[in-house]
């Protein structure tokens, strides 16, 4: 539920228990309980094959969606756009650091203002991921997309059905997605 994954979200952070109980209300005990819970099920435990291996960077370029599921760790809203000018660095770094691939998600990563920018600059170094709901893929978008080297659409649904996917991610988002895949 929400509550929890704005809990996890804060706490992948590198925020303390403390400082959650004071952001969210909830009792610091609690926390600590769920956390230790999660932690007693492996949750946080690394993947035997490849654990501690660089891969890749993962880059959540916004927390805005023109969505609500109701499961998303994007809640509560409110998280500041990554700032643009960090990504060329950032991107010329993982990739001199090793990096295979950059995955760039948000939030719904179409409202990033630079978003066409960064996949100028970042497709010629390395394969890109775009992870979108693909609700707001226009002509336009699709055809800058389909002009890009190394780069590869990833589109989030919950089902092949409005019945399934709409009452998690809104109503009529189904019907946006096939729009925006057309």
């Amino acid at each position: 539920d929400r509550e929890k994954a704005a809990l996890l979200t804060l706490y992948f952070q590198g925020n303390s228990p403390q400082v959650i109980a004071e952001k969210t209300g909830l009792k610091t005990e609690e926390i600590e309980n769920f956390i230790s819970g999660l932690e007693a099920e492996g949750f946080f435990s690394e993947r035997e094959a490849g654990a501690g291996e660089f891969t890749g960077v993962y880059l959540e370029l916004t927390g805005r969606c023109n969505l609500s599921c109701v499961y998303c760790y994007n809640y509560p809203p409110g998280k500041e756009d990554f700032p643009e000018n960090r990504l060329p660095s950032l991107i010329l770094e993982a990739r001199t650091a090793g990096a295979r691939d950059l995955i760039l998600s948000g939030g719904e990563p179409l409202l990033y203002p630079g978003l066409s920018a960064l996949l100028k600059f970042a497709t010629p170094l390395l394969p890109v991921s775009l992870v979108t709901n693909a609700t707001l893929i226009t002509p336009e978008w699709a055809h800058f997309f389909s002009e890009l080297p190394n780069f590869r659409l990833e589109v989030s649904l919950e089902g092949f059905s409005p019945e399934i996917n709409d009452p998690l991610r809104g109503e009529g988002s189904f019907q946006k997605i096939q729009r925006g895949l057309d």
